[in-house]
């Protein structure tokens, strides 16, 4: 069977997470973001230790605290709203 309609839906809403991050020395907002980038997004409650990030060599824990999912979905219709039957 050969699809009649396309329609392409994106969806977004606020999601939060949070990591506790401890150096050894001051970091910058750019070394701060590239030690929870390295940690990813791991299971809540996971502990990554970070030796290296592009700037350099730094010492540093990032604790995944977790992720509060939004509740305030938003979507749009960007492709095929006129093909939509009324509701």
């Amino acid at each position: 069977m050969m699809s009649k309609y396309t329609y392409v839906v994106e969806e977004w809403s606020t999601d939060s997470r949070r990591y506790t991050v401890k150096s050894d020395r001051k970091l910058t907002e750019s070394e701060l973001q590239d030690c929870y980038i390295e940690a990813g997004i791991p299971d809540e409650g996971t502990t990554t230790k970070v030796d290296e990030i592009p700037n350099g060599k730094v010492n540093v824990t990032v604790y995944y605290d977790g992720t509060d999912y939004g509740d305030d979905g938003q979507m749009e219709i960007v492709q095929g709203e006129e093909d939509l039957l009324d509701d």
